[in-house]
């Protein structure tokens, strides 16, 4: 029964890791991971992601007040100009430190992405928030028929597939 055990031993020791071709292969899969990971969370990246969202989100602002939906929020307004100045800003040094890998690599890893990824967060909380105003502005009010209430609607998804047609 020994002998057994020993036989085992030997072949579960023979299939251990430690060849050189899996020491290999497990440092290409990390390499591969990292790299993967600061592509994602590069700034240059983000700061594309960044700029689609703030563009959707001051579309969405002018459909709603185009279409009567939403109106003059000084509140809204001033935070959108805000963040289109934040955002602006932040394009342009994502751009300044693209010109070089070793000022892009520096400003990855003291958090510039963090900076992005709030700035993205904060457009999209606003963008969310014009359209849960325009939504509560499309429900039937009471002074109001249902007829009256449906042709807002559709004037308001007419006007939304004009400008996705940009």
């Amino acid at each position: 029964m020994a002998s057994i055990t020993e036989a085992s031993l030997s072949l579960v020791a023979s299939a251990s890791p430690t060849s050189t071709a899996t020491k290999v292969l497990f440092g290409v899969l990390a390499l591969t991971a990292a790299t993967s990971a600061i592509h994602c969370a590069s700034p240059t990246r983000l700061t594309r992601v960044l700029v689609f969202d703030i563009a959707n989100t001051e579309r969405t602002y002018l459909q709603a007040i185009e279409a009567g939906m939403l109106k003059s929020d000084v509140h809204i307004a001033e935070n959108l100009t805000r963040l289109q100045i934040t955002a602006s800003t932040i394009r342009e040094d994502t751009l300044r430190n693209s010109l070089s890998y070793r000022a892009a690599l520096c400003a990855f890893f003291k958090g510039r992405s963090l900076t992005v990824m709030h700035c993205i967060r904060d457009v999209r909380a606003l963008g969310t928030r014009i359209e849960i105003l325009k939504e509560e502005q499309l429900r039937v009010p009471a002074s109001e028929n249902a007829m009256q209430a449906v042709s807002r609607r559709h004037r308001y998804t007419d006007s939304a597939k004009f400008y996705k047609s940009d």
